[in-house]
């Protein structure tokens, strides 16, 4: 029975030193027993280690153990009734379970329960409470003596509360934490342990519970020795005055580690041995100065200089973690071709995992570096996890859209994903949302679809429903147990053949050499059984809402991990900074080493922060180190991580993170370059890096090298590679893919003929709107009317819904009119609000009534579009009583009239344009020799009539308009037709706050209509009548001489003709060009507005001016010049 430590600096040999005794030992004593515990993670490679140390190379009396492994082994042995061991997954379900049911008990953590993260952060203190072998009545004590009224005590009852609740329901369990806390009652029972040799290693410290267990040992083994990574100069105070610890030193935790050795030797009366001290330099850096310097003076001071050259030590500035990973796998590639080391030889660390993981796995698999990443995987980011989520969230939520296709596409479902994304599409334009609905046959065609597609969407909707039903049907029972709902999914995911399907992924990631993530989905069916055995196990007979049990089941699932064995021998291990224990090691890469990431910058300290854990130790309780001492405690890690190479140590950090902001390096460089003065720091891309190891190596360097040769830079390497290149048919393929990379310009030819007209027909047709968006951009054109290219239907109110509400309306109201004795002079207030009423409710059930009354939003906007129309109609009705002229056609129709001139256009080779529309409203005056007409074009949005658009094309309704009503009316009468005006209506509900009468006519001048007005004399009277307030109606206005003002938007009949005739030409040349096939990506600009503003089809044009494309660029001019060229060109 005795201690003894074997205590060295980082690289002295303490392992070897012990592994080596022991081995000789054991062969001396083959009766004995040998025990080395270490932690979990680092059990095999410490087997593998004493193997291959071995003589043998074999072990029949060592065992390499992790702490419960040896707590097994003695159970087995002293036939300990052994219970389950409750583990996170476990504590996470009850905790989940207990603190809901207390909610009403708790008062600090009542509002954090359904906080992401928050069961998590409970499990850990509960765990460290067993840890730290603090128990109720421990909390009882603390409760009574903090103040009343503070958070902490608020907490530590709420944890009473929990703890106690929680202890009901372990029954059968222990908690992984109390394993140990058994062992030590059963260790003076083992034959095993009596009188064999111990020894621990890889340890930076120890927990209480495990101390009580080495006090136990202490009595029971022959000799217990412990590793202590520390300058054994430390020592040198031990016992006196002098010694004292302090959390800032860089062996605090070795110190307090050997003083709590000493303190349980010395109670329990056992011999402490000297220690056995490994002094003088360390063996790992014998003949490397710039590493000894390194492992002797960092985090110590005085500060340590080594003046020599700086051999085995490098640093390097990288731009982006991106280049930093492809900056170590590549020197990685070049140090194993050249012999220097293998790939088992080198360990990676980096600052985060988060940021670097992905980053590395995609540089090692571009230049075929094996490697191993040694961290647990969560296995809630699969198919089949969420797959089980959204499946139980599609029934809680009576098939909500998000989580139905949640589920439908995780991947587990028989539905392939073509077929999804048809589903959905109709499910989003349709609004469907219930199982109710779903059971429905889908009715309801889309724009543009056929009778084939909709009942291939509802084969869709049945295949989904079948899938689902037994398991929809089996939770619609009221109490159910928990039980009852395991089954139910264990047979649904029988059922849809999950274990099948999850084979069929490990086999794919075999087949691509992925052999980590096959090993993990080799896991995953077997670990979502344990844990609804488990679920079933511990709260199977609990009756709980479907929304409980998901609750419960996530907190389980979050928790649950897939460790992996390295899968190959020759590999780079890539860890974490504390929890990986890597193997002796001749290279080691540090990646990240910036501000924040090493060391880092995380002061969080879970539910009690470090203000209140520095109040319990005040009181003598001993609890895991507060953030600030964790802080200090990460330059020990750091240490032994910067100590871990034999031969080399290469630190990198980057500028800016990946998402291009500016970092700072770690004040550790500072520390280093005081440290070695001559130490060089390099940037990435100097010519010692360029090195091509594999194919796709090559290519990304070919690529970069290209960008380097066209800005004028010197690149030797890249022209060889070039070459080489050449002269194969597989690289001259590469080099013309990068090559045309490299000069792309986003640019479309011309359709052909042929496939112009199989696009369009021989004949094109449309409305007028469709002329105008090829004059706009003549691509965005071809994608919508042309490949029928449409955004995604939704179920919601759109602006294009309310204008069309709001022109059935209008014609609503005008026929009705018609079928009266009333007209729009002569109709009351209250009867023409009334019918105003009745109009917007049947123009409203007529189009799509079920959105309009499909939520109480959309309810209202019934509300506000009566109000806008009634005071749109009350305007018109004003409008009309100050003018002489009456409306004579509603809606009228291009559709109607045959060999309309002005409708029907011919092109060229035969081809014709065919214009189709409705004229919202002509209203006309005539006396003895003419007939005067007026155009309305009713527009729910602001839209500015505009000369300068209308000259380039891209507003040319009102023409069309009125060249078309001019056509008709001329049919009809014998008198001569004249324009007196092309005016737009914008439907809007002005706010005023004046006296009523003020109001009205400041109302008036909001809703003035915009367009063209015919000025001749005698006509505009007849428009309106001018009063004291001025024209109301029209964009017009006199000044004190009689002259219409500069503003004012009067035209001649001549102009009118003149306006007509230069747009029937321009249809025509455009026309012309959608024949011949143009698609140009040429969008207009004019000023600071263009026709990518509000493009919908941005992202597929890709308009981009670096990649060729450009603009379009209209001028500008004043109306008066527009006009007297259109004038020009009539003739």
């Amino acid at each position: 029975m005795a201690l003894q430590m074997i205590i060295g600096k980082s690289g002295s040999g303490k392992s070897h030193f012990v592994y080596e005794k022991i081995i000789k030992e054991s062969i001396k004593n083959p009766k004995k027993n040998y025990y080395i515990i270490v932690p979990e993670q680092y059990t095999m490679q410490v087997q593998k280690k004493v193997m291959s140390m071995h003589p043998n190379h074999g072990t029949m009396n060592i065992d390499v153990l992790s702490f419960h492994r040896l707590a097994h082994r003695v159970f087995d042995e002293v036939q300990e009734k052994q219970k389950n061991i409750l583990e996170d997954v476990g504590k996470s379900m009850v905790l989940r379970k207990v603190a809901e049911e207390k909610k009403d008990q708790l008062t600090i953590f009542k509002r954090s329960l359904n906080k992401s993260g928050f069961i998590e952060e409970l499990k850990s203190l509960l765990s460290e409470f067993y840890q730290y072998r603090v128990g109720k009545e421990t909390l009882e004590t603390l409760i009574h003596e903090l103040e009343n009224g503070t958070t902490l005590r608020g907490k530590l009852m709420d944890m009473r509360v929990i703890f106690e609740e929680f202890d009901k329901y372990l029954k059968d369990y222990t908690v992984a934490e109390q394993v140990l806390e058994v062992l030590s009652l059963r260790v003076n029972e083992s034959k095993l342990l009596q009188d064999s040799v111990i020894c621990l290693d890889g340890f930076t410290g120890f927990t209480p519970i495990q101390f009580v267990l080495l006090e136990r040992l202490l009595h029971q083994v022959e000799w217990l020795l412990v590793t202590i990574p520390m300058d054994p100069k430390e020592l040198d105070t031990f016992g006196s005055e002098r010694w004292k610890i302090e959390d800032y030193e860089l062996f605090a935790l070795s110190k307090k580690t050997v003083e709590k050795l000493y303190e349980i030797a010395q109670k329990e009366e056992v011999l402490v041995a000297k220690p056995f001290c490994i002094e003088g330099t360390p063996y790992r850096f014998l003949e490397k100065k710039d590493l000894q310097v390194l492992e002797k003076g960092f985090f110590r001071y005085p500060i340590q200089r080594h003046l020599g050259e700086v051999e085995n030590i490098a640093l390097t500035c990288c731009q982006n973690p991106r280049e930093e990973a492809t900056y170590v796998v590549r020197k990685i590639r070049k140090l194993v071709v050249s012999g220097q080391c293998r790939f088992r030889d080198i360990g990676i660390v980096t600052g985060s995992n988060e940021i670097y993981e992905q980053e590395l796995r995609e540089a090692m698999e571009r230049l075929h570096v094996p490697y191993f990443m040694d961290q647990n995987r969560s296995i809630l980011n699969n198919p089949c996890m969420e797959s089980i989520r959204s499946v139980l969230a599609m029934i809680r939520e009576d098939l909500r859209y998000e989580s139905v296709f949640r589920y439908l596409k995780a991947g587990m479902s028989g539905l392939s994903g073509e077929e999804v994304e048809k589903l959905e599409n109709y499910v989003i334009a349709c609004g469907i949302r219930g199982y109710r609905w779903f059971q429905k046959p889908f009715v309801r065609k889309l724009r543009g679809m056929d009778d084939d597609e909709l009942l291939e969407l509802n084969k869709i909707r049945e295949y989904f429903l079948e899938e689902i039903k037994e398991f929809w049907e089996s939770l619609q029972k009221k109490d159910m147990t928990v039980k009852e709902v395991i089954i139910a999914l264990c047979f649904f995911m029988e059922r849809l053949h999950y274990q099948r399907k999850l084979k069929q992924y490990e086999l794919y990631f075999e087949k691509e050499g992925d052999l980590a993530s096959a090993k993990t989905y080799q896991q995953i069916y077997g670990n979502i059984c344990e844990i609804l055995n488990k679920m079933a196990t511990i709260l199977g007979n609990e009756v709980m809402e479907l929304e409980e049990f998901i609750a419960i089941l996530d907190a389980g699932l979050s928790e649950t991990k897939v460790g992996v064995i390295p899968p190959g021998l020759d590999q780079v291990l890539v860890g974490d900074m504390e929890r990986s224990r890597f193997p002796d090691l001749k290279v080691m890469f540090i990646m990240g080493l910036n501000d924040g990431l090493i060391p880092k910058n995380d002061m969080s300290g879970g539910i009690l922060n470090d203000r209140e854990r520095e109040i319990l130790m005040e009181k003598k309780l001993e609890l895991a180190p507060t953030a600030k001492q964790n802080a200090m405690m990460e330059s020990f890690y750091i240490y032994l991580n910067f100590t871990k190479p034999s031969e080399k140590l290469y630190l990198s950090y980057a500028k800016v993170d990946t998402n291009g902001k500016t970092i700072h390096p770690s004040y550790l460089i500072g520390r280093l370059k005081k440290h070695f003065p001559n130490l060089v720091q390099k940037e990435v891309g100097e010519k010692e890096e360029a090195v091509i190891f594999t194919k796709e190596d090559s290519v990304e360097y070919v690529i970069q090298g290209f960008h380097e040769f066209l800005e004028g830079k010197e690149n030797i390497l890249w022209k060889e590679l070039y070459c080489q290149m050449k002269e194969g048919a597989k690289g001259k393929e590469i080099l013309h893919k990068i090559w045309t990379g490299a000069f792309y310009e986003n640019e479309e030819s011309p359709l052909s003929k042929a496939v112009s007209k199989a696009i369009y027909g021989e004949h094109l047709s449309g409305s007028v709107t469709r002329l105008e968006q090829y004059a706009a951009c003549a691509f965005a054109h071809f994608l919508k009317y042309g490949l029928k290219v449409k955004e995604r239907e939704e179920y919601k109110i759109r602006s294009m819904d309310l204008g069309n509400v709001f022109h059935k309306t209008l014609e609503l109201f005008s026929k009705e009119l018609d079928t009266r004795a009333d007209t729009f002079r002569t109709i009351d207030d209250v009867e023409r609000d009334q019918l105003v009423e009745q109009c917007v409710n049947s123009a409203v059930s007529e189009y799509q009534g079920d959105l309009f009354y499909s939520s109480k939003r959309n309810q209202y906007m019934i509300t506000r579009m009566t109000r806008i129309a009634k005071r749109t109609i009350w305007a018109l009705q004003e409008h009309i009583k100050r003018g002489r002229f009456e409306p004579t056609d509603y809606e009228l129709s291009f559709q109607n009239y045959k060999d309309l001139q002005s409708a029907g256009i011919q092109l060229e080779e035969g081809s014709s344009l065919n214009l189709q529309g409705k004229i919202d409203r002509i209203d006309t005056y005539e006396d003895e020799e003419n007939l005067y007409v007026k155009i309305i074009d009713y527009k729910s949005g602001s839209t500015e009539f505009d000369v300068i658009d209308l000259y380039y094309g891209l507003q040319i309704q009102l023409v069309v308009y009125m060249n078309a009503a001019l056509e008709v009316l001329e049919k009809r009468t014998n008198k001569k037709v004249i324009p007196a005006g092309i005016f737009y209506y914008n439907m809007k509900d002005p706010f005023i706050e004046r006296e009523e009468e003020e109001a009205e006519i400041a109302i008036l001048k909001k809703l003035k209509m915009n367009g063209l007005a015919n000025g001749e004399e005698g006509i505009i009277e007849k428009l309106e009548e001018e009063t004291k307030e001025g024209y109301l109606t029209m964009p017009i206005s006199r000044l004190k001489s009689g002259a219409y003002s500069k503003a004012s938007k009067v035209v001649t009949t001549k102009q009118l003709r003149a306006v007509g005739h230069y747009v029937t030409e321009r249809m025509k040349k455009m026309g012309s060009e959608m024949i011949k096939g143009n698609i140009e990506i040429a969008p207009y600009k004019l000023g600071e507005r263009s026709a990518c503003d509000y493009c919908e089809f941005h992202g597929i044009c890709g308009f981009d001016t670096k990649l060729g494309n450009t603009y379009r660029h209209l001028s500008k001019g004043s109306r008066e010049e527009f006009l007297k060229e259109m004038e020009g060109e009539e003739e």
